[in-house]
């Protein structure tokens, strides 16, 4: 509604739609794999060519952009890899959500300090609809994402984090991506190596990943979850203090941690270290029983369905009394939704207890 850039926009809206019906037809249908990079090669050809999204700024090759012949076939590269890189590592219960959102967000950040509109814009949306969903897919879900939703966030956040680097500010060090995508790169890069090494299909399915090793441990899947939220965290906020580093600096930390995950991994299957027998069922950790005596007070449902009432339409009244800078459309709307918000909460009645 209100961004500039149209072809770009459009692009970007039909790949999604590209990513949407094929994502679909894969949960439907379990399509091969082969048939999943079909869909996503042509959502990437949309929006390279009618787009003009494009990897021109390579690490270690300077200032320069590379030609054509090598910036093209980068970014097919590079958006097929972080779209199936988010969809293997979506395997617990507000996992794929609550990582990019992180990742998300810091790309907002840096492009609202890059003074580009239209990439915050995105990246809000983007945001938006990762909140609205994980308020139902934190454990136990209540909806799943599936291969649809976890490709989309792939893709999108690809999309995303290639106009930070490449348009919105190339002086930005291109080797960044990989710390600001974070724990799914990772990830991805010890699942098919290890696939590989023992003489399989990088695209096979096992329960090597991340999360499944934290499983695997003892922990419950609270506290797996909280791991890889607070490491992906780490990642994210690295990638915004080492942002104009060398590339040479970043890659080299990101093999560091890399390397470093794999070692702590490896180290513990020698010794069979474990945190506790692995938890069934009812959560029964410390985690856990604290989390689930949350949702059971309401401070996890109620309270912030009353808080966004209230703050929000305040917030806007506040803008439109204050700034007068919004237009008359827009002060009215607000002052509806205000109104609404009053009507909704006088009748508004807490949730049972579940």
């Amino acid at each position: 509604m209100w961004a500039d850039r149209p072809p770009l926009v459009l692009a970007f809206l039909i790949a999604i739609g590209v990513i949407l019906v094929f994502g679909i037809w894969d949960d439907r249908e379990a399509l091969d794999f082969r048939l999943k990079f079909l869909g996503q090669f042509v959502a990437i050809s949309i929006v390279v060519f009618y787009g003009g999204v494009e990897i021109r700024y390579l690490p270690f090759t300077g200032v320069d952009p590379v030609p054509t012949y090598v910036s093209i076939p980068f970014t097919y590269f590079a958006l097929l890899g972080v779209t199936n890189a988010i969809n293997l590592a979506d395997g617990l219960d507000g996992l794929a959500g609550g990582t990019m959102l992180l990742t998300t967000a810091a790309i907002a950040l840096l492009a609202y300090m890059a003074g580009d509109p239209l990439l915050l814009i995105f990246c809000l949306a983007v945001m938006g609809s990762i909140i609205g969903f994980l308020r139902y897919n934190t454990f136990p879900a209540q909806i799943f994402m599936g291969d649809c939703g976890s490709q989309f966030l792939g893709f999108a956040v690809g999309v995303l984090v290639i106009l930070l680097t490449q348009v919105s500010n190339p002086a930005l060090s291109p080797s960044m991506t990989l710390l600001i995508l974070g724990l799914p790169i990772i990830d991805t890069f010890i699942v098919m190596g290890q696939r590989v090494m023992h003489g399989r299909s990088p695209f096979s399915p096992d329960k090597n990943h991340i999360h499944h090793k934290l499983l695997a441990v003892g922990l419950d899947h609270y506290e797996a979850v909280l791991i890889i939220y607070i490491a992906q965290a780490a990642l994210v906020t690295s990638a915004f203090v080492f942002r104009l580093e060398s590339d040479l600096f970043v890659m080299s930390l990101f093999s560091g941690i890399l390397l470093g995950v794999l070692g702590i991994f490896r180290f513990a299957e020698h010794v069979g270290w474990a945190a506790r027998e692995r938890p069934v069922g009812v959560p029964r950790t410390p985690l856990g029983k604290f989390i689930r005596e949350l949702r059971r007070s309401g401070v996890l449902s109620s309270y912030p369905t009353v808080f966004v009432a209230i703050s929000v339409p305040i917030y806007l009244l506040y803008a439109v009394t204050r700034t007068g800078a919004i237009p008359v459309d827009g002060a009215v709307s607000i002052f509806v939704l205000f109104g609404l918000s009053i009507i909704w909460l006088s009748l508004y009645r807490r949730e049972p207890k579940i």
